[in-house]
């Protein structure tokens, strides 16, 4: 895999959180995301982390497994 591609997942995961799943960031800071929605993109989030993670230790069957554990449901 790229170095670019995984430098880009690596920066969408950390500002998502960083805006999005922190308290002081800029969604959650200025009230433009509710806890139900941050909750909802940490799970996005640690989902593709786990991914990215799985993909680069080889494993593609594992990758979106906990996608599609929770697609499934």
């Amino acid at each position: 895999m790229p170095r670019e591609v995984v430098s880009a997942v690596v920066g969408i995961c950390h500002f998502a959180r960083a805006w999005g799943v922190a308290p002081d960031g800029m969604l959650r800071g200025n009230g433009l995301i509710g806890d139900e929605d941050a909750a909802r993109l940490e799970e996005w989030i640690w989902t593709i982390s786990y991914a990215l993670s799985m993909i680069l230790d080889g494993d593609a069957a594992e990758a979106f497994s906990a996608y599609d554990d929770e697609r499934l449901r």
